[in-house]
């Protein structure tokens, strides 16, 4: 029994290689598409201790997941230019955050160690196995600037240069100037999301009509400003925020 869990922790190794469980399971992912070409997807499972079905499931949930973007607009047929930055990890990570959050755990440093500590559960175990204990199954490590642009809602503390989130279960300590910074692009990114949610929103209602043509007929002018400011890389802060649909 012992040889065989260190041969499935060996094998899970060779996916795992940055603080994140999700991309050692994309890895294991990407590698059992490649067998599946090669008519060896199960011989691939075998030999990384993977299961198969567990692996059809995936795929499964990837297409109808996909099938939904397309219907929402939020992707076209033309997968190249949507997946131009797939392979940015950095990029990932912040998605991860996006979607996982407020499931954050937050490291205590102590002496001679450390523990681990969520606002729910106070603190929980790293990939345990013990009795009546709570632990991480699958975690994704993020840096303090991904949780503070990516996370939820941020507030000034007490002092300058002092952060909070969760109430304060999450603080931060900065110098103020870069403080001020992180809160104007958090406000740029909220913005810049909320045009976007508001776009498909549109877009998706105008298609339920039934309507043909060209959609953006159906936008205020300001709008096309807001569309070109977004492909131009413009400073967000110069477009009209104020235009509304009666």
């Amino acid at each position: 029994m012992g040889l065989f869990v260190q041969l499935a922790e060996a094998a899970k190794a060779q996916f795992s290689r940055d603080h994140s469980d999700y991309f050692a399971l994309v890895r294991a992912y990407e590698g059992w598409k490649v067998a599946e070409q090669a008519l060896s997807r199960y011989e691939y499972c075998w030999k990384n201790f993977l299961s198969a079905q567990s692996m059809k499931s995936i795929d499964s949930l990837r297409r109808e997941f996909l099938s939904l973007l397309k219907d929402t607009s939020v992707v076209k047929s033309n997968m190249v230019i949507f997946n131009a930055w797939n392979y940015d990890e950095n990029l990932i990570r912040v998605v991860i955050c996006y979607g996982l959050y407020p499931g954050i755990s937050s490291i205590v440093h102590n002496e001679k160690s450390f523990s681990l500590k969520t606002v729910e559960d106070g603190q929980v175990l790293l990939h345990s196995i013990k009795v009546n204990s709570v632990f991480l199954r699958d975690t994704n490590v993020v840096s303090d600037s991904v949780l503070l642009l990516s996370g939820g809602s941020i507030s000034k503390g007490d002092i300058d240069g002092h952060l909070k989130m969760l109430g304060g279960y999450l603080e931060f300590f900065m110098e103020p100037s870069l403080a001020e910074m992180y809160l104007n692009l958090r406000k740029d990114l909220d913005e810049l999301f909320k045009y976007k949610i508001d776009y498909l929103h549109r877009t998706g209602r105008i298609a339920r009509m039934g309507a043909k043509g060209k959609f953006r007929h159906f936008f205020m002018e300001s709008d096309f400003s807001y569309e070109e400011t977004v492909a131009t890389g413009k400073n967000y802060n110069t477009v009209n925020q104020k235009s509304t649909i009666s």
